[in-house]
C-alpha cells in the first residue's frame, strides 16, 4: 500500500548542505568558545567521534587546537554532535491518561498512571480518556497541549550538544487533537507531528493539527510564523491566520483565512449556577463553535472541550474558584479560528434547595400559606425571601439563618402575584446564592353566594343571586335537611341563578358555592331556609283525591 503523507515545514528549515568550505549552514551550531576551551575537550564532550576536531580545526581556520581564543563563534555540523535522551515533561495535567512504556501495548500491566512531572521517553506512548489533556514541555521549552481521546507516542525526543545545539522530537499523533508552541532557536532544531495522514514539521511556531475522519483528513490551523504544507507532490505556503485542509491522496487545498475571534456576551461577575452558560456573538461563515475551560491561564491542562453549533455555549459542573475560557469559531471546513480568553469566577455553592410549595405558578387560596423546599445534604439553616413579584428588590418578607426546610406565614397576604426564593447556608456560615425566583398567586376562596328569595309558581321556584367573576360557574345544592343527606337537586350552574322544579309543600335548604375557572371550588355559602307552601288549588284537588280514595 502506498504511504501518504502530509509535510508541513517552516520556509528555510532545512538547507542545503554544500562541501566544506562553507559559510554557516541552518544545521551548524554555533558554539561562542569560553576561555580554556580546546577542541580536543570539545570533540570529547560532545561529538559522537572524538576525531571529528580535525574535521572542526579545518571548517573553522583554528590554528591552534588546543588554545582557541575566547569568543570564538565555533562552526558544528549537526551530524557530528552525540544524541542525548531529552524526555518530555507533563507540566500539565487533568482527567484520567496512562502511558505505555516503548515495546509495550495500551492496556497491558507495564502500562502507568499519567500524572504531573511525569516524562516520557522515547517510544513511550501517551493515551487520553475522553476528559483527559496532558501539556508536555520540551528540551528546548516547545510545548504540545493534546487534548481529549488523544494517543501520542514519542518517536523521538532526544538533544545534541546538551540541547544548546540541536533538540530533536518526532511525535506520532495517531488520534485526537494538538496544539503546539514551538519555540524559535538560534541553533538548528527539529519539531515534528506525524499523523497517520499528515507530517507536520516546524521551528519557531505556534500551530494545530488535527486528524479527522479516521487518518483520512489533515487540517492545519497557523496561529504564528509560515508553514510549508505538502502532499501528494504538490506545496503551498500557509502564512499565519490561514489554514488549509487535506485530503488522503490529494495535494493541499488552498489556504483559507481563518475565522475571527468570537466576541462573548458580558459575563457576570461570578456564575451563581452550575452548568453555566458563555453566550458569543454569531461569526460570520461560522459553523460551530469550541469552548476549552482551564483552571489555568496558560492552558495547560483541560476541564472541558465542547463543541457545539449554538452560540450558547454550556461549561462543566465546576468547583467554586476562578477559572479561564477560550472560545473560537469552526468554518464549514473544519478549520478553527481564532481564540478568544476570558477569565471567569463560579460561586455556586452551597447550591440551593429546590422549592416545592407553593409550585411554579400556582394558586395559594390560605392567607397565610406554608413554603416548603428540599433538604441539600450541607444545609445547616436558609435564608428565606418573599417579594411581591413587580418589586422582587423589596421583599415584604425576610427570614434569616430559619432552621427547617418549611415556613409558615405569621402575617396575611394581600391578594395578587408574589415570588419567593431560598438559599443554603452550611455548617461554616457559608451562604449560597438564592434559587431562582418561583412566583405564585394568592387569590382567596371565593366565598359562596347568598341567593335572593325565591320567585316561584305553580310549576317551579327561582333563585337568583349576585354574578361573581368572570369565568366563574356555580354549584346548587337543594335538600329537606340541613345536614344536606337528602338531596333533591344537585347541580351546576354558568349563570348566578337556578330553576329548582316545585316540590312537595315542607321545609327545604338551599346552598350555593362559586367555582373558579381552573376548577378550584370555593367553600358553600350559609345555608338558606326555604319553606314551600301549599297553593289553593292543590290543596282542593289533594282533598278531592282523598275522599275519592274513601
Amino acid at each position: 500500500m502506498q504511504r501518504w503523507a502530509v509535510r508541513i515545514t517552516t520556509i528555510a528549515l532545512l538547507a542545503a548542505m554544500p562541501a566544506l568550505p562553507r559559510p554557516a549552514s541552518a544545521e551548524d551550531w554555533i558554539y561562542t568558545v569560553r576561555p580554556g576551551d580546546n577542541l580536543w575537550d570539545f570533540a570529547q564532550q560532545h561529538c559522537a567521534d572524538s576525531a571529528c576536531w580535525r574535521r572542526l580545526q579545518e571548517m573553522n581556520n583554528v590554528a591552534d587546537p588546543w588554545r582557541m581564543p575566547p569568543g570564538l563563534r565555533l562552526r558544528v555540523p549537526v551530524e557530528l554532535l552525540k544524541a542525548e535522551p531529552a524526555p518530555a515533561r507533563v507540566v500539565g495535567f487533568s482527567g484520567e491518561g496512562t502511558i505505555a512504556p516503548a515495546g509495550t501495548a495500551a492496556g497491558t500491566a507495564a502500562e502507568r498512571p499519567v500524572s504531573e512531572g511525569t516524562l516520557l521517553h522515547a517510544g513511550d506512548t501517551l493515551t487520553l480518556s475522553t476528559s483527559g489533556s496532558a501539556t508536555l514541555e520540551f528540551a528546548d521549552g516547545s510545548q504540545l497541549l493534546a487534548g481529549p481521546s488523544s494517543v501520542l507516542r514519542m518517536d523521538t525526543v532526544g538533544a545534541y550538544g546538551g540541547g544548546q545545539a540541536m533538540v530533536d522530537t518526532r511525535l506520532h499523533l495517531e488520534q485526537g487533537r494538538s496544539d503546539a508552541d514551538v519555540k524559535s532557536r538560534p541553533n538548528p532544531s527539529r519539531f515534528a507531528i506525524e499523523a497517520p495522514a499528515a507530517v507536520s514539521a516546524v521551528r519557531g511556531t505556534s500551530l494545530r493539527v488535527a486528524v479527522a475522519n479516521h487518518g483520512e483528513t489533515a487540517r492545519t490551523e497557523v496561529l504564528s510564523g509560515t508553514v510549508e504544507v505538502s502532499a501528494a507532490g504538490g506545496t503551498v505556503q500557509v502564512d499565519e491566520g490561514f489554514g488549509v485542509v487535506t485530503l488522503k491522496g490529494a495535494q493541499p487545498g488552498a489556504p483559507r483565512v481563518l475565522l475571527p475571534a468570537p466576541r462573548l456576551a458580558p459575563l457576570p461577575p461570578a456564575f451563581d449556577r452550575l452548568p453555566f452558560h458563555v453566550r458569543v456573538e454569531p461569526v460570520a461563515s461560522a459553523f460551530a463553535y469550541r469552548m476549552e475551560v482551564s483552571s489555568v491561564e496558560a492552558f495547560d491542562e483541560l476541564l472541558s472541550d465542547i463543541v457545539s453549533e449554538d452560540v450558547t455555549l454550556r461549561g462543566p459542573d465546576l468547583r467554586d474558584g476562578q477559572y479561564w475560557v477560550r472560545v473560537r469559531a469552526i468554518d464549514d471546513h473544519g478549520l478553527e479560528g481564532h481564540d478568544t480568553a476570558a477569565r471567569i469566577e463560579i460561586d455556586a455553592r452551597p447550591e440551593p434547595p429546590l422549592l416545592m410549595e407553593p409550585i411554579k405558578e400556582g394558586k395559594v387560596r390560605e392567607e397565610a400559606p406554608t413554603f416548603r423546599w428540599t433538604a441539600p445534604e450541607t444545609a445547616k439553616a436558609y435564608h428565606f425571601q418573599l417579594a411581591k413579584t413587580e418589586a422582587l428588590a423589596a421583599p415584604v418578607v425576610q427570614r434569616d439563618a430559619h432552621e427547617g426546610v418549611s415556613l409558615k406565614l405569621d402575617q396575611p397576604l394581600s391578594p395578587g402575584l408574589y415570588s419567593w426564593r431560598v438559599a443554603t447556608v452550611d455548617a461554616a456560615g457559608e451562604v449560597g446564592p438564592y434559587s431562582d425566583f418561583q412566583s405564585f398567586e394568592y387569590r382567596p376562596a371565593p366565598k359562596g353566594p347568598t341567593p335572593g328569595p325565591a320567585e316561584s309558581d305553580e310549576k317551579s321556584l327561582v333563585f337568583r343571586w349576585r354574578a361573581g367573576e368572570p369565568g366563574q360557574t356555580y354549584q346548587i345544592q337543594f335538600a329537606r335537611d340541613r345536614a344536606f343527606e337528602t338531596i333533591v337537586l344537585d347541580q351546576k350552574s354558568s349563570v348566578p341563578e337556578v330553576t329548582v322544579p316545585r316540590p312537595e309543600p315542607g321545609h327545604y335548604v338551599l346552598r350555593v358555592r362559586t367555582i373558579d375557572a381552573d376548577g378550584y371550588e370555593g367553600p358553600f355559602g350559609a345555608a338558606q331556609a326555604v319553606d314551600v307552601e301549599e297553593k289553593y288549588w292543590g290543596l282542593v284537588i289533594r282533598v278531592f283525591k282523598r275522599l275519592r280514595d274513601l
